[in-house]
């Protein structure tokens, strides 16, 4: 079921290269800013059509690394996905970080990884610290953490320090991704 709702993002080029990830929640599919500015053309695949992420169509999109801000939203109707944002966030939940990789670079068969999760610190409304085991990297930012109920308590924005894959890793809160939503719908 997950696998509908977490999908990777690929770049336009002759491999179809996963270069980040994004997941769905009502009719929004989420990832990290970074993701769309670094890929060349990228895109994700909905039943069957191309839909390319561009800062353009996004509905909400901010990349402020000083204000812990590294998201993109973007309005996808007609999405009927399983997941949620989890509110209040506790330190004491039991949390998967899922992914999608390529299990073969030859050809186009995709792998669902799952990654155990800790929270070590609820940094701001906006940010978590979390461990993550085994580590994660580059191409894992905007994948999602969720509860065994199905309910998004964050995004992967990217490992603490310089290292490409690393356990130590910054997500962005669902509690600031359901505010960014909430506001736009105030603002329409």
């Amino acid at each position: 079921m997950l696998e509908k709702c977490i999908l990777p993002v690929f770049e336009t080029d002759e491999r179809q290269s996963i270069g980040g990830q994004c997941f769905m929640v009502g009719d929004y599919l989420i990832t990290a800013s970074h993701v769309v500015e670094k890929l060349y053309r990228p895109y994700v695949m909905c039943d069957g059509h191309r839909f390319y992420l561009t800062k353009d169509n996004a509905i909400v999109y901010s990349n402020n690394k000083s204000e812990d801000e590294d998201i993109a939203i973007f309005s996808m109707q007609g999405v009927n996905s399983p997941l949620f944002f989890k509110e209040p966030l506790t330190s004491e939940l039991a949390l998967t970080c899922y992914s999608i990789s390529k299990a073969d670079p030859q050809n186009c068969r995709l792998e669902f990884k799952h990654y155990n999760v800790c929270i070590l610190s609820i940094v701001s409304n906006k940010a978590i610290i979390c461990e993550v085991s085994p580590m994660l990297c580059e191409h894992d930012s905007g994948c999602p953490i969720v509860t065994e109920n199905y309910e998004v308590i964050g995004m992967l924005v990217g490992g603490v320090g310089d290292a490409p894959c690393n356990n130590i890793c910054g997500f962005q809160s669902a509690a600031f991704i359901k505010d960014l939503i909430n506001q736009q719908h105030r603002f329409k």
